[in-house]
């Protein structure tokens, strides 16, 4: 599916930018999903019977509600599209993203994209900050840890060096090092700290280990710092201002006043949504399909209503972590001041160093929970700026939610908290005149076996041990219902007490959701957690849960901004999906990640008919689509001249040539011309003359002296083979020039 999806949203790309739209990429894709989940793409062009998917390259064959067929849906699963049915659907794409059939449900999609964005970018922009910080350090600690010195000849030069690195390697972990650079007093602080638990006597020792224990000891030692730093300052025993003072102080009171404002939204959020429930039951039931634009709001304030829960859940999970550490770290800066004074002579480094260190270590992880604090900050300023613009268009007729002062603002307010809180009683008093006690405990030991009652004070416990270990790895908040703590029974439509949908004149059904009350309890069901409005829809849904969550599913398929609100996305995408990472914390814009959806018990996830949801998670799709760039084929063509007449070929477009020519014309006005001639018979007269060269001489001699003295020579005659008479003597003989001898 997805690679159909990619051509589909190229072409359909192509052709909003023909027709003059810029047109964002992730809008048309998603759109996309939402069509591919109602069903609307329309009849293939080969034949009136088959409906097109892109699933399939041969158009699957659609059942009457609108599900994939098994063949189309498994068969065909990853074939490409035919170039016939990639235009028809490229076709339907861009008409639907250039002229929405409903301005609230395009306003609700556009708020989906938006929120996720601002969380997308909001956790790239602290995963890279965390990745910068981890890496400036390990490179820190790898230039000390995986130094050589020779001990043999080091001196204390060497040494200081060490620990100036080791100093400088705490600072980064401390997060202080730009300080350090840029205040003297502040690198003496932590250099101070550091000799008190790593003296510069130690260095020696230090290098003779191996590099990974280098490592761990470091860690350790930036940890203690940090305690010690803690202590000092505590203490009031810093040389100067705090190192590392108490901001968790000053930012938890600005959190709680952002948590106010954000359930204050979410409350506002929740009565708009109340209101055009109740309003597009009546419309429907008085007008026939009078009541979907009213649905359309509906559906836009539902949405608003679970983004700000989520917003206000995950500050919340912030706020009670951050009070936490804040605690932990009093704690053991506490204990650890108690054991130095209780001591006389001294104080041992193994009875206060473990104190330190952990103090340190919760201090940095209470650094880390407050810059989080800070983001869903931000997260907040963007969910108002986007809520502010889709109610400022008036094509969109959708609602201002924030500061929302409708006939019924009182009405169904908080509903159930993802934080396992329970709301109110004034909260709880306005849910209306349904029956909202908790079951007796017969009426709990009635239930089905594979049901179990949650009463509603043990809420938040069952919310945490459903999703388990791997659900917090996921970001999700603790006590939160699947189905963002909606009632599975009003969104199904399911005939009950206090909770159904009201017939539209189509065929159809208005979407009548409620919010889970948390009086009423919940029910563990196939390993989700779910909340009911009343009792009465309780007992529904304990009469028939498979039958209810398939209708959810048919109302997701009729209805498919449900999917991403209700986290009934793509099972196999959401599994793609999920990451782990600490970042993770900051949460979607969406429910929460429902762990339904990644349910193979029937418990929720899935079509109508049994098949997965096209709806690809916004997650899934901003990969998807930034994986591989999308490319749109265009051309331009110009003609030499785009009017032919009045061509002035003496045309100069350089500047500088026109400039020589204005310098050329200057110069050439202020020349003049003059002229003379000479008389006619100088022009008659012929004279030639001749030369002849001189005669050639020439004179040759050739002189050859030499000169050449005479040979002497001298040697011993008669010492052997000579007579016996003869005696000897030496011979001398001076031989003249030219004899024969010497040629």
């Amino acid at each position: 599916m997805e690679s159909n999806l990619k051509d589909v949203t190229t072409a359909a790309l192509r052709i909003c930018r023909q027709q003059g739209s810029q047109a964002d990429i992730l809008e048309v894709a998603y759109a996309a999903c939402l069509l591919e989940e109602q069903g609307s793409w329309g009849a293939a062009p080969s034949s009136s019977t088959q409906q097109l998917s892109l699933r399939t390259s041969n158009p699957s064959v659609r059942s009457s509600s609108g599900g994939i067929s098994s063949s189309g849906a498994s068969s065909h699963g990853n074939s490409r599209l035919p170039d016939e049915a990639l235009a028809v659907m490229a076709e339907k794409l861009a008409q639907q993203v250039l002229q929405p059939q409903d301005p609230a449900a395009a306003a609700t999609a556009q708020l989906q994209l938006t929120l996720e964005r601002s969380y997308k970018q909001q956790q790239d922009k602290v995963e890279a900050e965390q990745a910068q910080h981890v890496a400036d350090a390990n490179r820190l600690a790898a230039a000390v840890a995986y130094r050589k010195v020779n001990l043999q000849i080091a001196g204390l030069q060497d040494y200081q060096s060490v620990f100036e690195g080791v100093v400088d390697y705490v600072c980064c972990v401390m997060g202080v090092a730009a300080r350090a650079k840029a205040e003297p007093a502040a690198s003496a602080q932590v250099s101070a700290a550091v000799e008190s638990a790593f003296p510069l006597s130690g260095v020696a020792y230090f290098l003779t280990l191996p590099a990974q224990e280098r490592l761990q000891q470091m860690e350790a030692l930036a940890h203690v710092t940090c305690g010690i730093c803690l202590h000092n300052a505590a203490a009031g025993a810093a040389a100067g201002p705090p190192l590392l003072p108490p901001s968790a102080g000053t930012q938890l009171p600005q959190a709680q006043h952002l948590l106010a404002a954000i359930q204050g939204a979410t409350a506002e959020a929740e009565a708009a949504m109340a209101y055009y429930n109740s309003t597009s039951t009546a419309s429907s039931s008085s007008s026939g399909s009078g009541g979907r634009p009213v649905l359309g709001a509906a559906l836009f304030c539902c949405q608003a209503a679970v983004s700000l829960r989520r917003l206000a859940a995950d500050l919340a999970g912030g706020i009670s972590c951050c009070h936490a550490l804040d605690e932990g770290v009093a704690a053991a800066l506490a204990q650890a001041s108690q054991v130095v004074s209780n001591s006389v002579s001294g104080v041992a480094k193994a009875a206060v160093f473990p104190l330190f260190e952990s103090a340190g270590r919760l201090h940095l992880a209470l650094t880390g929970e407050l810059r989080l604090l800070l983001v869903r900050a931000r997260l907040w300023e963007d969910a108002c700026a986007a809520l502010s613009t889709a109610a400022s268009d008036s094509a969109a007729g959708v609602p201002r939610v924030l500061g929302f002062k409708g006939p019924r603002a009182g009405r169904q307010s908080c509903g159930f908290s993802c934080t396992g809180q329970v709301a109110t009683a004034a909260g709880v008093a306005a849910v209306g005149a349904a029956a909202c006690s908790a079951l007796s405990e017969a009426e709990a030991a009635s239930l089905p076996a594979s049901m179990q009652y949650v009463p509603p004070g043990a809420a938040a416990a069952a919310a945490d041990e459903a999703h388990g270990a791997e659900g917090a790895a996921e970001g999700e908040a603790a006590g939160q219902l699947a189905l963002a703590g909606m009632c599975p029974v009003s969104i199904a439509g399911s005939v009950a007490a206090g909770a159904g949908g009201v017939p539209n004149g189509d065929g159809s059904a208005v979407l009548v959701a409620q919010l889970a009350n948390p009086a009423v309890g919940c029910v563990r069901y196939g390993g989700s957690l779910y909340g009911f409005s009343s009792t009465a829809a309780l007992q529904a849904f304990a009469d028939a849960p498979a039958t209810t969550l398939d209708a959810v599913r048919v109302a997701v398929r009729n209805a498919p901004l449900l999917a991403h609100m209700l986290g009934l996305t793509s099972m196999a995408a959401a599994e793609v999906a999920a990451g782990p990472g600490a970042a993770s914390r900051v949460g979607s814009a969406g429910s929460g990640g429902s762990r339904a959806s990644s349910r193979a018990d029937g418990s929720a996830g899935g079509s109508a008919n049994g098949g997965a949801c096209a709806v690809l998670p916004l997650r899934r799709l901003m990969a998807l689509l930034s994986a591989a760039a999308v490319k749109v084929d265009a051309e331009t063509q110009t003609p030499t001249h785009f009017s032919e007449r009045h061509i002035d070929v003496n045309y100069e477009w350089n500047e500088w040539a026109l400039r020589r020519r204005v310098i050329a014309l200057a110069n050439l006005r202020t020349k003049a011309t003059h002229s003379a001639q000479t008389a006619l018979s100088h022009f008659r007269r012929d004279g030639d003359s001749q030369t002849w060269q001189p005669k050639a001489e020439a004179a040759q001699t050739k002189v050859n002296k030499g000169s050449s003295m005479p040979r002497k020579l001298r040697y011993v005659a008669g010492l052997r083979g000579a007579p016996e008479t003869a005696k000897m003597k030496v011979v001398a003989l001076e031989l003249d020039i030219g004899q024969t001898h010497q040629f």
